[in-house]
């Protein structure tokens, strides 16, 4: 799975799109009292999708975003955020619907809590992926797949899209989000023919197979047919299984302010490495600086400013 080196492709990230309201720190005492104070409350965008879009857009990547948002003033803000981050507006807006909203609870270690209002963009449908949108890119994400009912709401629901993406011969990503059972393979199962590249955590791995070891899991998803499979592991980095071939790729050192959104800079990350016509390898370990780099201040998106950023810190 190597793209010819082209960092033109245009890539659509579709799924959440969601205002985040970021709160450090947040301890378990705060809440049984009347008020208390923190260090930081601010407003940002949030969300698979919009994540994406943000950190390619960064990276000198041609990025869309394809999403919901409510026709409220968090929508418009939400709308306005993407368009000056460079991100190309594919924005479908939902009358008569709230935006998707979030209370992002960030405890003093970095590690955080969402307390989430879905709205518009949790309707977020097949309908909203045309073919005229598909014909426009070359790399297809989904983001947040088991938290888009218009989406993910058959067997056959996510296999379609993904089947109608590839066969159009476009790259296609996916990640997935929520606490995943084995009982959630019934949908992701036919879909995996269909996907290049798959990119779970490691708890969403292990929670879909019911594994006990992120490389068993990577198997499992091989087996049913997805090209390439990267384990996201934190602190610990990532495991990358490409042609039969399993590769550790350790975390790169960062101060951890916030993991807000390191698991969708490391997806940007990835995808900036493919379109330069990287091996999955390369990809991972730009994936692992992309992540060092979300996780050194608050909020899900912003800390990325260039792919030479990513390059400086992988020639260390």
């Amino acid at each position: 799975m190597i793209f010819k080196d082209n960092p033109d492709h245009r890539v659509l990230c579709a799924g959440l799109t969601v205002c985040d309201i970021l709160v450090k720190p947040v301890t378990p005492e705060f809440f049984g009292r009347d008020s208390a104070p923190v260090e930081h409350i601010g407003l940002a965008g949030g969300g698979d999708a919009f994540n994406v879009a943000s950190n390619l857009a960064a990276m000198g990547v041609p990025a869309s975003l394809a999403t919901r948002v409510g026709d409220d003033e968090l929508g418009e803000w939400l709308a306005g955020k993407a368009r000056a981050r460079g991100v190309r507006d594919e924005i479908t807006v939902s009358r008569g619907a709230r935006t998707s909203a979030s209370v992002v609870a960030i405890r003093p270690d970095g590690e955080r809590t969402f307390l989430l209002h879905r709205g518009a963009c949790h309707a977020f449908a097949q309908e909203d992926v045309t073919d005229a949108l598909l014909d426009r890119h070359d790399v297809f994400f989904l983001g947040s797949a088991f938290d888009l009912p218009g989406i993910d709401n058959t067997p056959a629901a996510l296999a379609t899209l993904f089947e109608r993406a590839q066969k159009r011969g476009m790259l296609t990503v996916l990640d997935v989000t929520t606490d995943l059972t084995p009982a959630h393979m019934a949908e992701l199962e036919p879909a995996l023919p269909w996907v290049s590249l798959f990119l779970p955590s490691r708890g969403e791995a292990l929670g879909l197979t019911g594994k006990k070891d992120p490389a068993e899991a990577a198997s499992v998803f091989r087996k049913m047919g997805c090209e390439t499979v990267g384990v996201k592991l934190g602190a610990e980095g990532c495991l990358v299984l490409s042609d039969g071939v399993f590769i550790r790729v350790p975390a790169y050192p960062a101060r951890v302010v916030d993991t807000t959104g390191a698991g969708d800079a490391f997806v940007a990350g990835f995808i900036a490495g493919l379109l330069r016509g990287l091996p999955p390898v390369d990809c991972a370990r730009l994936g692992n600086a992309a992540g060092s780099v979300a996780v050194s201040v608050i909020g899900a998106n912003g800390a990325l400013e260039s792919f030479a950023q990513l390059e400086k810190i992988i020639s260390k």
